[in-house]
């Protein structure tokens, strides 16, 4: 572990990171939540933040016309992120629906 940072880009990590934040808040009124909750599950806010980073990451120019608090509130990305959710096809399905509709590589 000594070693496990010298190739990490801290500044694009950071670019990652305020491009992220940046447009969650742009986009989100009340932040990364389900409808009235005072929590946030961890797992919810894995999917909303990753997933936001990688679909920025393909296109840095995002503009979502859908509402994204329907989007985090909706029962398949509930399913995704209930119950046993660790396993590394549900990480990654749940991070890749957020992508996914925000790149709007969706189809109804």
């Amino acid at each position: 572990m000594e070693h496990a940072d010298k190739n990490f880009d801290y500044n694009h990590g950071e670019k990652d990171f305020i491009n992220t934040f940046k447009f969650l808040s742009e986009n989100l009124d009340s932040g990364i939540h389900r409808n009235n909750r005072n929590q946030t599950p961890i797992v919810l806010f894995e999917a909303v933040s990753a997933g936001t980073a990688l679909a920025l990451r393909e296109n840095n120019s995002i503009v979502y016309k859908e509402n994204l608090e329907e989007l985090i509130g909706c029962d398949e990305l509930k399913q995704l992120t209930t119950g046993a959710t660790n396993s590394k096809p549900k990480v990654k399905a749940r991070i890749d629906f957020i992508k996914n509709h925000l790149l709007g590589n969706v189809t109804s």
